[in-house]
């Protein structure tokens, strides 16, 4: 395992008149995970796709997570409204404020 944080990005296309209903989901995540830092919605400009970006302490923080849970919070955001989302994790490397 990598040392240092991890970036999820999980990213699908949500139609216009989702889009209320994505955010008020996003919104409504109550139960943080260990080891979770932050997490963002993205909307794109003019595509359609949207992204939940969620940062982790550590590549141990998200593997418990993915060890612990079903179906993660952010996929569960995009099937719950038909669609059928990306997933991507890249490592930090370096930080600036």
């Amino acid at each position: 395992m990598t040392k240092g944080k991890v970036i999820t990005i999980v990213e699908g296309e949500i139609k216009p008149e989702q889009e209320e209903a994505f955010i008020n989901s996003f919104n409504a995540l109550n139960e943080i995970p260990k080891g979770l830092l932050k997490s963002y919605i993205l909307q794109g400009k003019t595509d359609g796709l949207w992204q939940v970006l969620s940062m982790w302490e550590s590549e141990e923080a998200l593997a418990y997570m993915q060890k612990t849970t079903t179906t993660p919070a952010a996929i569960e955001l995009f099937k719950n409204l038909g669609s059928k989302p990306t997933v991507r994790v890249v490592f930090v490397r370096g930080e600036k404020l």
